[in-house]
């Protein structure tokens, strides 16, 4: 059945851009809702692992398959599969073990087998940062362990650290590793994220239109941080939420109202109003 939003596909980022941890506003539930069954496709481009996606899109109808741990899956929701996953080489071993020499007071989390495992809290876990670790601990989608208990494949590792020492980690980090393939982004400002250097929400978003191919008339991306920027260049029409990062708010295209006012709404309203 076709409609009005036939050809778009819209795809968000999660946390700071659609919600607040797992908490979704209604207005964008409710909008979604309709953009869907106007004929739009809508997914979620995400920094997350898809296993701890599923608190999102079980409230949100994904028609498409999603982009999660900043490009390195490629996860089909509806059919509960994974069409593609990457992972660190294992060069991300020694890296991180120079890290942690360099950087002893900043905090390591392992994601691997969509397990986030915290190795270190380190001494900038506090503020908005202690707050999300305790909240997802009490959810059981972080837990405490040790790095000779995980899974050997890891999917991307993420340094808990703030401010200054965060700009001095990445410095560290692209004067001597860069050459490695892997690459560090800051994702968050108590997170500097390392994945593989061939992936990014833009390479997962080029992945994804090639998956639908000429079903994907125009691209719509909305975002609020730096990982984002990479979808925005991928994108026809690219949106910052109010709060965005001010390097992100500049590249957009749009600019929205606040996340938890329903940000994701506001495009899904602009969208109508450009094709009534």
């Amino acid at each position: 059945m076709s409609g009005k939003f036939d050809g778009i596909l819209l795809a968000t980022d999660v946390d700071g851009t659609l919600a607040n941890f797992n908490e979704i506003p209604r207005r964008n539930i409710e909008a979604i809702q309709h953009f869907v069954k106007e004929g739009g496709m809508f997914t979620v481009c995400t920094g997350r692992g898809y296993a701890m996606t599923y608190d999102i899109v079980n409230q949100v109808p994904v028609n498409v398959p999603g982009i999660c741990v900043n490009g390195m899956q490629l996860y089909d929701f509806q059919q509960k599969k994974v069409i593609s996953e990457i992972y660190l080489p294992k060069e991300a071993e020694k890296i991180l073990a120079d890290m942690r020499k360099q950087f002893p007071d900043i905090g390591v989390m392992i994601v691997a087998d969509n397990t986030y495992t915290i190795i270190e809290e380190g001494k900038y876990a506090v503020g908005d940062l202690r707050y999300r670790l305790d909240r997802f601990k009490s959810l059981g989608q972080y837990v405490d362990g040790t790095m000779e208990s995980l899974y050997p494949d890891w999917t991307k590792i993420l340094f808990l650290v703030t401010g200054d020492r965060m700009r001095e980690a990445q410095a560290y980090f692209e004067d001597h590793h860069t050459s490695q393939g892997i690459h560090v982004m800051i994702t968050a400002p108590y997170f500097l994220e390392m994945i593989d250097a061939a992936c990014d929400k833009g390479t997962g978003l080029r992945n994804l239109r090639t998956l639908l191919g000429a079903k994907v008339k125009r691209l719509v991306t909305v975002g609020d941080s730096y990982n984002d920027l990479s979808m925005f260049r991928e994108a026809d029409l690219s949106t910052a939420v109010q709060e965005a990062e001010p390097e992100v708010r500049e590249k957009a295209d749009l600019l929205v109202g606040p996340c938890m006012q329903g940000a994701v709404a506001d495009v899904i309203e602009f969208l109508g109003r450009e094709v009534s």
